[in-house]
Parts: structure tokens; C-alpha cells; sequence
């Protein structure tokens, strides 16, 4: 256009600017262009308002007589002002009249060059900002042409499938990586839209390419000509998998017993109600089976938490060995466990998972090189015999895991309907007894114990009794009271306080008071706080640790999982305090704890007394105790004597001390006193040289 040897043009917009340089250089030393730029770098001036145009040598051109002529003016870009300025270099004395005729109509391409480039650096922008939104919100785009059904996805549509943006999939290719099952789905969510013209949403799994899980949610809507006509199908697609994900740790975490990893008491009801369901639908049978471990709290006391912590995560995995897939595993709380065994065509079906149950759930447990036996109880209950909701089953599940927890023999038992009966008549009673411990009608009797050789009063036992309705109830009636776990502190607690006060009375009366004989039982021993409370009660100046013998249960000690009973005991030995082995003979008899233990007595049980007089079985029996017990200076006691030709018996065997009806009955303490001022007085006794003409009767 000019015939130049080098020509440039820039255009100012926004203290920005583009420019352009063209040049014809034969010197290869690239001089010519720079001057270019440089005149137009130095004419860059936004504030001309006309067009300029100004011609002056180039010092140290390549050529001689060459020229710089340089036009500048404003012009409109938009909204924006822009400054065009174009720069030439030539020989030619015509180059600027020609610069001045065209400079509108090369500055009108210059500025059209540059609004194309803003155009295309916006969408670019634009096009980048949309990328990384997608990108972060895990969120593409995606269009289905109904007529030709070309699936156009955005880049994060194939960032989240793990394709290459270079392959374009078809819709079956997409539908792919759907779950075979959920194919169909997606399939009639397209259908129905274009066909009704509505959104839909839906949220599923999808496999990508390397075959990994995800979940993404599609929302879609229809694109419809102004005739109403569906002529495409657009949408996004995010990827939910970390949102799925958290809702299922959540969930997780609602449902499962965070130390064991097993379903917890919520989704066990769940699956219980999901497996009755399925039972009635297939006339099938259900077993459910709670249990729980003996002596469990023992474990805590004992060794501490942790260790508690360590079985129950054991027990957990032994249940998950011991079960079949088809069966459901919960710990419901505490030591408690729970499962459902489901597919029992039959109750015969039954027997094998119990059988499996019962052997795996005995065990020995190590903790920190400690050998710990466990032993699980266990409570069955069927549907829809016992029970056609899971609240029934639960509840007689539950009596019957009870019955087996009263009955140490037995390691498991299924439910009967007279179970529930019993239970509501115990839950009365212990009612009723509780009722009688706050208005204070549970109060101690004495029943005398007697030396059979001289006939001296040698101790009393203590024994419970109700009072109710003016009448005297003997323990063997709230029998169920005594044993149960929290009654039985309670009942121990209030007898105690009396039988100190009692004894204090008692020693300042009598200076040659005899000892008195307390039973404990199995949970009295476990309970710390009935203990401290007998501590607390003995640190007296009335009374000391030598003014009582405290009567336990023969399996209280003997059995495996009263480990801890025998620093306790002789914890209380060691201070002046007596022990004896009630009901002796009736139980393991293993004499190894009489040692172990400080007992400085054992009682003689009342079946081996009862026939003692004519069964030379029982009579043996009784003479090797005595043996060995007198070997070991231990006294020997026979209770329950009830007739004259016992107690001859016994004292022929030379059993030294006795009591029972035959010598007196139980007795208020008023009238223990009275007893006993009797004896002062010479009034009462066995005499110095007892025989049957000589005992006294049984009394009234």
C-alpha cells in the first residue's frame, strides 16, 4: 500500500496495546523493524484528539535517505476510546499525503482486528472460568440431540467417566457405565421427558474406565421448539461420590456399635422386622438368640476396661466366624449381643447354629498374659411361635436368656410361655420387697447354734425375714429377691446395719456374747459398695471384725468366674474376720479353697444331714469331711437338724456344733435376748452331758 521498506500499526485500548510490524530487511540485521517499533512506542500518546502525522529521518538507517512518517488519532472500540497509530518507513516523499487519504481505512481493520481479539480473549475467559467452575464443583455439562442422538458431554463429563475428551461416546456407550440393573432407569427418565417435556433428576452408580465406583447425580431438562417440540435433551452431571460417601460413613455410623464394628441395637431392629417379613412371606421359621457374658462386670472391676473392651471386640469376631451368612449379628449393648437366625425351614433346623453358639461362645480369653475364662449365656425365642413382632421375640429372648442366668447349670434357653407369667409374678415380688426394705419390714432373725458335747450356745445365724401383714415370711419365699442383682445389695445393706446395731446391743447386755453368722451372696460379694459398707460397719468401737462369721455359697468361690473373690476375702480375713462354707457337700466340694480362702468353718448342707441317721452313704460322706476338716482345724457345723435321731447321730460322729429346729427356731432379736438371759440364768440348755432325754424340744 505504500511501498515502504518497513510499515507497523498499534492500537492503544485501556493502556493496553496491539501492535503489528511488517518489514523488508536486506541487511538480515532486523534494524528496520526495530525502528518501526520504536517510532511506534514513542507515538503512543492517548491523548491526541486529532489525526497527527509527522515525518522525520531515521538516524543510522540501513539505507540512506529513508523517512519516518508517523499518524496518530483517536477512535471509538466499543464503549472503550482507543488510539490508533500507524508508523512507515520509506523513501518516498509521497508517503504521507497516501498515510493521511488511508489512514481511516487501515485503522478501521486495525481496530476490527483488535475487537475480534478482545472478542476471543472474553470467550476464552469465559470458557476458562466455566472449566474451573466444573472442575471444582465436580459438575459438566450435557446435550442429546433427539433426532440424531449425538451425546455432546463438556470435558468434566469425561473427567468423571475417566474418558478422553477425543472419544465421543453414544448414548448406549454411556448407558454402560451405568449397573446393569439401573440401565432401564435411565433409559425411561430420557423416554419420559421427551415425551412429557419434564425434568427429571435421579442419583446412581456408575464404573469408569479404569473400573472404578462412583455415584453421580443427572438433572435434565427438555429443549423444545416455540412449536413445543422436543429437539434435545441438556443437562448437568455431577459427581456425588465424597458426598455419598459421608452420608454413608454417617449412616454407618447411626447403625453400627463403634468398638465392635457390628450392627447396633437400631439396625437390629431393622433387620429383625426386614427378616420376620421375609419369614411370613415364605412360611419360614426365625431363631432369635440374645446373649450376654457371665460375670461380665468382673472382668471391668478386675483387670479395667480395656480388657472389657478387648472381649467384647473377641466375642464379636467369634460370632462372625461362628454364623452363617445367611444370619444377622448385633451387639445390643453392654455385654449383650444378639442374633438372628433366619432360612430355618424347620425348628430341627435350629439345632446345629445353636449348637455352634453354644460351643464357640466358652472360651478362654488372654489378656496381658492372664488366662480368663467366659462363659455366654443365651435366651431363644421362635417366630412366630413365641412371638409374631420383633418386640415379642425381643421381650422372650430375653425372659428366657434370664431363666438362664438363674440357673448356672445351663447355657442356654428357649423360651415358654409360662416364662412370662413367672417373670410378672418376680417382678411383683421383688416390688413388693423393695416396698418392704423403704417402710423397713425386712428385719434380721436369730436362729441359736449349739455345741452338741456341752451343750453351750456358740453363735447364731442370721436369717431375713418379712414381715407382712403381721406375719413372718421366711426367706425362702422372696427367695428371688435375695438373688437378684440389685435387690440383693439392698436387702444385705439394711440387714447388715440392723445386725451390727444388734451385736452392739447385744455385747453391752452380754459380756460373753457369741458370735453372729451372716449370710453373703454371689452378688453381694461382686458388689464393691456392699463391701466397703461392711467395712465401714465393723471400724467401730462397738463392735470388731471378730464379733461375726460371714457365710458364703460354696460355688461363690469355687466357681471359675469369682477369680476375683479371694482378695476380697482375705482382704476381710486379714483384719479378724470369719469365713464359712454354707451348704457344704452339695456343691464341688473342693476343699482347695478352704485354704485359699481364710474359712475357718464349713456347714454341713442340710441333704446330707437330713438322712445322716439312717443312710450310711451320707453318714460316710459326713465323717470324711470331718476328718479332713478337723486335720486342718477347721470347725464343722450341721444345720437343718429337725429331729432327735440327727442330732445323736451327729454327735456320735463327733460333729461338735449344730443347729436347727430341733434345738430352736429363727427368732426376733428381743426374743434372742430373752434366750439368752434364760441360758445366764441356767434356765436353758443343751446340760453339761447331753443325750436325747436331754435336748430340749423343738420350740413353738
Amino acid at each position: 500500500m505504500f511501498d515502504a521498506t518497513a510499515a507497523g500499526v498499534a492500537v492503544v485500548v485501556d493502556e493496553r496495546i496491539w501492535k503489528g510490524v511488517a518489514a523488508l530487511d536486506d541487511s538480515g540485521t532486523g534494524r528496520v523493524g526495530a525502528a518501526v517499533e520504536a517510532a511506534l512506542a514513542v507515538s503512543n500518546d492517548a491523548s491526541a484528539s486529532t489525526t497527527e502525522i509527522r515525518s522525520y529521518p531515521v538516524p543510522d538507517a540501513p539505507a540512506a535517505r529513508l523517512a519516518m512518517t508517523v499518524a496518530t488519532r483517536p477512535g471509538a472500540l466499543g464503549d472503550d476510546i482507543a488510539h490508533v497509530t500507524i508508523a512507515v518507513l520509506s523513501d518516498d516523499d509521497r508517503v504521507a499525503p497516501r498515510l493521511e487519504a488511508t489512514f481511516f481505512d487501515v485503522a478501521n481493520v486495525a481496530l476490527q482486528i483488535v475487537d475480534h481479539a478482545l472478542d476471543a480473549a472474553a470467550v476464552r475467559r469465559i470458557g476458562v472460568a466455566l472449566s474451573r467452575i466444573e472442575s471444582m464443583s465436580k459438575t459438566g455439562q450435557w446435550h442429546l440431540d433427539v433426532k440424531t442422538e449425538v451425546l455432546s458431554w463438556s470435558d468434566e463429563v469425561y473427567r468423571i467417566h475417566g474418558l478422553s475428551p477425543d472419544v465421543s461416546p453414544s448414548v448406549e456407550e454411556a448407558l454402560d457405565h451405568y449397573p446393569e440393573d439401573a440401565r432401564s432407569t435411565v433409559r425411561r427418565h430420557l423416554e419420559e421427558a421427551i415425551a412429557t417435556g419434564s425434568g427429571f433428576t435421579f442419583t446412581l452408580p456408575i464404573e469408569t474406565v479404569s473400573g472404578a465406583r462412583k455415584f453421580v447425580r443427572v438433572i435434565g431438562e427438555v429443549e423444545k421448539t416455540n412449536d413445543g417440540e422436543a429437539i434435545g435433551v441438556f443437562g448437568v452431571l455431577q459427581d456425588v461420590t465424597e458426598e455419598k460417601e459421608s452420608e454413608r460413613r454417617l449412616w454407618w455410623t447411626a447403625n453400627h456399635d463403634p468398638l465392635t464394628g457390628l450392627p447396633n441395637r437400631m439396625l437390629f431392629q431393622d433387620r429383625l422386622s426386614r427378616a420376620i417379613q421375609h419369614a411370613k412371606r415364605f412360611d419360614e421359621e426365625i431363631g432369635l438368640v440374645i446373649l450376654d457374658v457371665d460375670n461380665f462386670k468382673m472382668v471391668n472391676d478386675v483387670y479395667g476396661h480395656e480388657a472389657g473392651d478387648r472381649l467384647l471386640t473377641q466375642i464379636s469376631e467369634i460370632l462372625i466366624d461362628t454364623t452363617r451368612a445367611t444370619d444377622s449379628i448385633a451387639r445390643l449393648g453392654g455385654d449383650e449381643f444378639a442374633v438372628i437366625l433366619g432360612d430355618l425351614k424347620t425348628t430341627e433346623d435350629l439345632q446345629p447354629p445353636l449348637d455352634r453358639l453354644t460351643k464357640s461362645t466358652e472360651f478362654t480369653f488372654e489378656y496381658r498374659g492372664t488366662m480368663i475364662p467366659v462363659r455366654m449365656s443365651m435366651g431363644i425365642a421362635l417366630f412366630p411361635a413365641h412371638g409374631e413382632t420383633g418386640e415379642d421375640l425381643y421381650r422372650n429372648a430375653d425372659i428366657a436368656l434370664f431363666r438362664t442366668k438363674n440357673n448356672r447349670q445351663k447355657r442356654l434357653t428357649l423360651y415358654e410361655k409360662r416364662f412370662g407369667h413367672e417373670l410378672q409374678a418376680r417382678d411383683e415380688l421383688l416390688r413388693q420387697v423393695r416396698s418392704a426394705l423403704s417402710s423397713g419390714m425386712i428385719i434380721p432373725y436369730y436362729q441359736p447354734q449349739y455345741d452338741l458335747q456341752t451343750g453351750a450356745m456358740v453363735g447364731a445365724e442370721v436369717l431375713a425375714r418379712w414381715i407382712r401383714d403381721e406375719h413372718v415370711v421366711e426367706a425362702m419365699v422372696f427367695l428371688a429377691a435375695i438373688d437378684d442383682y440389685e435387690t440383693a445389695p439392698m436387702i444385705g445393706a439394711q440387714i447388715t446395719r440392723q445386725v451390727v446395731e444388734n451385736m452392739a446391743t447385744y455385747k453391752a447386755a452380754f459380756p460373753d456374747a457369741v458370735p453372729f453368722s451372716m449370710n453373703i451372696s454371689r452378688s453381694q460379694i461382686r458388689n464393691n459398695e456392699f463391701l466397703a459398707l461392711l467395712t465401714r460397719l465393723l471400724n467401730t468401737e462397738e463392735v470388731t471384725y471378730r464379733d461375726f462369721i460371714i457365710e458364703i455359697a460354696e460355688d461363690a468361690v469355687t466357681d471359675r468366674d469369682y477369680g476375683n473373690v479371694g482378695e476380697r476375702l482375705r482382704h476381710l480375713a486379714d483384719r479378724g474376720l470369719s469365713f464359712a462354707f454354707d451348704d457344704f457337700g452339695a456343691g464341688f466340694s473342693s476343699l482347695i479353697h478352704i485354704d485359699s480362702y481364710s474359712v475357718r468353718q464349713v456347714k454341713i448342707d442340710r441333704q446330707l444331714v437330713r438322712d445322716i441317721h439312717f443312710d450310711p452313704h451320707k453318714l460316710a460322706i459326713v465323717d470324711g469331711i470331718l476328718r479332713i476338716c478337723s486335720s486342718l482345724n477347721i470347725d464343722v457345723m450341721a444345720e437343718c437338724v429337725e429331729m432327735e435321731e440327727q442330732a445323736v447321730a451327729l454327735r456320735n460322729l463327733g460333729i461338735r456344733h449344730a443347729q436347727g429346729n430341733y434345738f430352736g427356731r429363727p427368732m426376733s432379736f428381743d426374743d434372742f435376748l430373752a434366750l439368752n438371759e434364760r441360758v445366764r440364768r441356767g434356765a436353758y440348755g443343751l446340760g453339761a452331758d447331753p443325750g436325747p432325754a436331754g435336748w430340749p424340744k423343738p420350740s413353738a
